[in-house]
Formats: C-alpha cells, structure tokens, sequence
C-alpha cells in the first residue's frame, strides 16, 4: 500500500474578487494562472508545484496564528482570490478560510465510512486528496464514493457524480481532483482505504458540464491491482491522461496485470488506454506513489515519476512502452527486507511528485545512497544528472513548491513524529529558512497570496507571511 498510515507569492493579500477563472498550465509557456492564487494540487495539470511571485532569496517568512480545522490533514492546501480550501481526514470535510485573516468563512461536511469486506470492518478515512478550485465552484472528492462540486463562496453543494464504490472493497478516490479548463473535465484516480489490496485500480473523468462521469479499469476483468495512489498529470494539448500505478494483486503473476506498477497514458476525453510502461523490477510492493510530472527537454515531450523501489524515472510521453529515458536513484531500501520496495513512511524508496522550476527537476525521497535520513535532488531534466543534493532531517514524501528563487520543503521524521518545512536556494539548495513542527506532516506546501501554507496531521494549517 502507500504509506501505513494512510493506508491501515504577486502577494496581493487577500483582496477582492472571486475565486480564480483558469487552471491548467500551458505545457510550454508562460503562467496562465493568477500569480497569488495555487488552485489545485501542484498548482497545474502538468504537475510543476511551480508559482511567480516576490519571493526573493533574501526574503524573510514571519509565522502567523495557527489555523485549526480539527482533524489531520493530508492533502495541500489550495487557494484561489484570496481564500484557502483544505480538505480533512478522519473526519472527510473543506473548510474555506480567509488567506489574509485566517478566519473560517464555511465548512462543507462531506464525510461517509468505506467498507472493506477483506479486514470486515468500517473504516472513516475522510478526505486524502486536494480539492480544485475553478471558475467558482471548488471540486473535492469524497470518502462516499463521488466527486463533488460546492460554491466557492458559500460551500453549498451544487452537484455530485459518483466514481468509486465504499463497499465491499473499500474503494476510495486518494487522489487530488485534477481540473482541466481546456477540455472541461475533472480527473481522479480509485484505489482503496483498507490495507489488504482486493479494490481494482480505476482511472475517471467527469464532464464539468454534464456531470456524467467516464470510468476506466485498469484490470482484466475479475482481476484486482493496479490502484491510482497518486495524482494524475494531464497534457491538454495531446489529450493525453498520465497516470501511474500501484502493484498487482498478490494471488497472479505481473505480467497478466500490465497496467499494474505502471505508467499509464490514456485518451483524456474516452480513457481509453494509449500505451504504458511496467516497471520490470522482480521487487514486492513496487508502487509508483508519486504523481507524474509532464515537461519539455532535448526536444522531446517528457514524464518523470517515482517508485517505492527508490528510483526517479523519465519515460517519452510519446513512446512509454520503451522504456526510461533515464533513471536516477534517489533512496535505499530497508536491508531487512531487500526483495521488497521501500516503505515511505520508514524513510524508505520515494513516493514524492517531482516539481519543475528554474530548468530543474526537483524531487525528494527517502534514505540517500550516502546515508543521510533523505534529500532533495535538482536533476537536468534530459539527462538526469544531479546537478546538486540537499540533505533533509527526514524523509521527503511529497511534492516540493517552487516559487521564485526558492524551493518549500518538507521532510517527516516517523519515528519521532516530527515534520521539518526547509526554504532552500533554488539554484545552490543552500538552506535559508527551517521550521519544525513537531508533529507528523503528510502534506505537500503551497504558495498563495504572499503565504507559505503548510499542513499537519494534527489538522493545523501554518501560514508563513512573505516579507522581503
């Protein structure tokens, strides 16, 4: 499964206006997005975890009140005109707060038990995944199954779609809601709340307009595998879908699951399935966790990804099934258990979503080859190089935020159950800013109207104001 515990800047304040009228990225140029707004997870469809802003190297981040929404978060904080929308665990709600004062301005309870026949118990998993804010209408999944659509600016519900199916398996939509404007759609991925794997790995889309809602399986029928983990990334301007895999079930062999630990590409309007790559590695437990990032390098169109086998992969989006590009270690795995893929939340393999910025990818995993408890990589993004590492006092198990001339950090230490948000040069990863927690942190920060937002498993958002 993914992780135990989961599974068992323009710093215009908070002014006026409405929620943000353009999400996507471009594939290619420029920033189609309000520079204070970071309306879905990663800010983009391509995955970049990249925002414009003064954020300037020298730049000081003063921290302000605590804002608590009363139960763990996972996912990353989103914001769009001036308000924040953070989706809880546990408990499955949103809440929108206000960016420039922190007060709560609605709380919209979507909360449901999940159900998986293999343990025989009920299971209140909550929310996992980021919502997306687009033109007015913030998009969330729920732990009921569906993908829901509530007004921005009150949180009354607008409508639902249902995609997964609580019970008997377990199903839960883990993803973030990933918003294309372009072709008016909302993309999630299903896998499953219990711990015992028996859910099929299922790919949806659901028409912004009609409601009506595409469903792919990523396994032969009466099958079982292949669970959507991570996020998907989506090339607007092929149509193409990216979405990577977690493991086969146990009871058949790999190869009659080809979709399963997979990088996957299908048609983004039909699902249909285009091409893919299966991880060959003999390893157990092998997910791919990270999401997909989508870029451009050497002239060719690009993919990069992670594994729980502690590697960072690139793939020709436009010729998956030939394999790497190039490969990249990033973590170790645990040496008492060498014929399995690491486990994340032991500071093992990598299931962080690589981030582009400043012509770099950067990405963070675990246990380093060197032996440091993890780090952040800045590979060239045609060939993979290192052209630097920052070792980090933890395992780094989401997605870095580039914003300006800095990169947002954070790296967990289990054992202790502390959490550590860096602010890292960008160009050199010398370290400029560190926050500790002291408490668990699952989820990735983000970057809106002059704030760093960071979240906790203790349901506390901290806000860090911008001040050059």
């Amino acid at each position: 499964m993914l992780v135990g515990s989961l599974a068992a800047l323009a710093g215009c304040g908070g002014g006026g206006g409405g929620p943000g009228k353009t999400v996507g990225g471009t594939g290619g140029g420029g920033d189609p997005l309000p520079a204070a707004d970071w309306p879905q997870f990663r800010r983009d469809a391509q995955g970049t975890s990249w925002g414009p802003g003064p954020f300037a190297v020298a730049a000081q981040l003063t921290p302000g009140p605590l804002l608590d929404v009363g139960h763990a978060v996972y996912s990353q904080v989103v914001a769009a005109g001036g308000t924040g929308y953070v989706a809880t665990a546990d408990v499955g709600a949103v809440t929108a707060f206000d960016l420039a004062t922190g007060a709560t301005r609605w709380v919209a309870s979507l909360d449901a038990p999940t159900h998986a026949d293999c343990e025989d118990r009920d299971r209140q998993p909550g929310i996992w995944g980021a919502p997306a804010v687009f033109e007015g209408t913030v998009y969330t999944a729920s732990p009921d199954g569906a993908v829901h659509a509530l007004d921005a600016a009150t949180g009354a519900e607008q409508w639902s779609a249902p995609v997964a199916q609580p019970s008997p398996d377990g199903e839960l939509i883990e993803t973030a809601v990933v918003i294309s404007s372009r072709l008016g759609r909302a993309y999630v991925g299903v896998a499953s709340s219990a711990p015992c794997r028996e859910v099929v790995g299922k790919v949806a889309a659901v028409d912004l307009a009609t409601h009506a809602v595409t469903v792919r399986a990523l396994v032969p029928a009466g099958q079982r595998g292949a669970s959507v983990w991570a996020s998907p990334a989506l090339d607007e301007d092929a149509g193409i879908l990216f979405v990577a895999t977690g493991v086969g079930h146990d009871a058949v062999p790999l190869a009659s699951v080809p979709l399963a630990q997979a990088v996957v590409a299908l048609d983004a309007t039909t699902l249909e399935v285009k091409d893919h790559w299966q991880n060959p590695t003999a390893l157990t437990n092998a997910d791919f966790g990270g999401s997909p990032l989508l870029y451009q390098a050497g002239g060719r169109r690009l993919l990069a990804v992670t594994s729980k086998d502690g590697n960072a992969y690139a793939l020709d989006r436009d010729h998956l099934s030939a394999g790497p590009v190039w490969t990249r270690r990033l973590a170790v795995l645990d040496p008492a258990h060498p014929q399995e893929g690491g486990d994340p939340l032991a500071g093992f393999g990598s299931i962080a979503s690589p981030a582009l910025a400043h012509g770099l990818i950067y990405v963070g995993g675990g246990r380093t080859p060197d032996g440091q408890a993890g780090g952040v990589y800045a590979l060239d993004p045609a060939s993979g190089a290192v052209r630097f590492v920052h070792a980090t006092p933890g395992a780094v198990l989401q997605a870095v935020a580039a914003v300006d001339g800095v990169l947002l950090v954070v790296s967990t230490q289990p054992a202790g159950g502390g959490s550590t948000l860096e602010v890292l040069d960008a160009s050199s990863g010398a370290p400029l800013r560190s926050f500790d927690a002291g408490v668990l942190s699952l989820a990735a920060p983000s970057y809106a109207s002059g704030q760093v937002l960071w979240p906790d498993a203790s349901g506390a958002v901290r806000r860090y104001a911008v001040q050059p």
